[in-house]
């Protein structure tokens, strides 16, 4: 209607329906060490860091080189004397990958890290546990602070050395 009661002409009312924003997500369980999930090795999975939040940050010159200011969600691995683990992670945007033994202390218990600018969304570490065998946890951490979600590729392997496994070592793979 016109504001005038003696109003005439033509109306053109224009209306599009938009695309809801998707639903919120819960934060995940593996947010956080004290919730990290066991990796498991010999295989390939999938997840997404929707509702995770920044909790570990990568300082820069660090074991990845670069700071990470990203989500980030948290994964653990036991490891015996002279066990090499690998790890790859891939996604759609910046990331960086590392692993440390005490989740206080990034920055002085990073033993492995990979930020590499040069294929961005592709990451992989390589480490050998030698005479430091334990828990070590892998943070699986976005580049960027904005905030960015998505599905990430994670392949996961470990090589158990047998001429070099003391028979200690050997009872822990099988408990």
């Amino acid at each position: 209607t016109h504001y005038s009661t003696s109003g005439t002409g033509t109306y053109i009312l224009t209306a599009a329906e938009s695309t809801p924003p998707p639903p919120p997500c819960d934060a995940p369980v593996n947010n956080t060490c004290d919730g990290a999930l066991a990796l498991p090795m010999g295989t390939t999975f999938t997840f997404n860091n929707c509702g995770a939040t920044n909790d570990y940050t990568a300082v820069s010159g660090g074991c990845t080189g670069y700071t990470s200011e990203g989500l980030d969600v948290v994964y653990y691995v036991d490891l015996i004397e002279d066990q090499q683990f690998t790890v790859s992670a891939q996604t759609s945007y910046d990331i960086a990958i590392y692993l440390v033994s005490d989740c206080a202390d990034i920055a002085g218990t990073c033993v492995a890290g990979s930020d590499n600018t040069v294929s961005a969304g592709f990451e992989e570490i390589i480490f050998d546990a030698g005479m430091n065998p334990g828990r070590y946890y892998l943070i699986l951490d976005g580049y960027s602070s904005s905030g960015i979600e998505g599905d990430w590729d994670v392949t996961v392997d470990g090589v158990v050395p047998t001429d070099a496994t003391s028979f200690d070592s050997m009872k822990a793979m099988y408990r």
